[in-house]
């Protein structure tokens, strides 16, 4: 396999690695890429599943592991890439941490925004990776607390709207003998009918 998408041969024999956060590594560098996957991969508690070098390997890579964490220095070689990568990991999988690596608060500023949820300096020390994939992880989980929260809220306040009262008009009235007086006309039956907020067409 080419060193710009490399799936380590090792990781399905590590102990513990069934319950290792997967990680994928993404840096247009060879040997920074290679580093930082070697630091990680010292730790039992991560599973590297692979490497890559450009963002068609990255994207290929994230859709074969589906890794709960992506490490990636935006400049790939541009930084448009970078961050247009960053986007696109977050479609293909909402809850996947992104912690971008790089020199500049200008480059930290662009990718939080294109959707990364943390940011470490590339001087960074192998404890300070640690800390910061825990930070990303705890920082996706509250996003998607929050979102799932949302949707409940939002279906709470449907299911809570007031019922509506249909007057049916559509009663069938008994049919009379005709030596009988002639029955009274039927009255409008009224029954409940619970509101379903924007699908309901009057």
């Amino acid at each position: 396999m080419s060193a710009a998408a490399h799936e380590p041969d090792h990781a399905a024999d590590d102990v513990g690695v069934a319950s290792a956060l997967r990680i994928l590594v993404v840096d247009a560098d060879d040997r920074t890429r290679e580093s930082v996957a070697g630091i990680l991969g010292i730790r039992h508690r991560f599973d590297v599943v692979g490497t890559a070098g450009h963002v068609d390997a990255a994207i290929g890579l994230a859709r074969a592991h589906r890794p709960q964490v992506v490490v990636l220095d935006p400049r790939l070689p541009e930084v448009s890439d970078g961050m247009a990568l960053i986007r696109r990991l977050r479609q293909l999988d909402a809850g996947v941490a992104i912690l971008a690596v790089g020199w500049s608060p200008d480059l930290e500023h662009q990718a939080l925004v294109a959707g990364a949820d943390g940011f470490v300096r590339k001087t960074f020390k192998p404890g300070d990776l640690s800390t910061a994939i825990a930070r990303c992880m705890d920082r996706r989980l509250a996003v998607e607390v929050d979102r799932i929260a949302a949707a409940e809220a939002d279906i709470a306040r449907v299911k809570g709207e007031p019922g509506l009262t249909l007057v049916d008009l559509g009663a069938t009235a008994p049919v009379a003998h005709p030596d009988a007086s002639p029955a009274p006309s039927p009255e409008p039956s009224l029954r409940p009918v619970p509101a379903r907020g924007a699908g309901l067409i009057l």
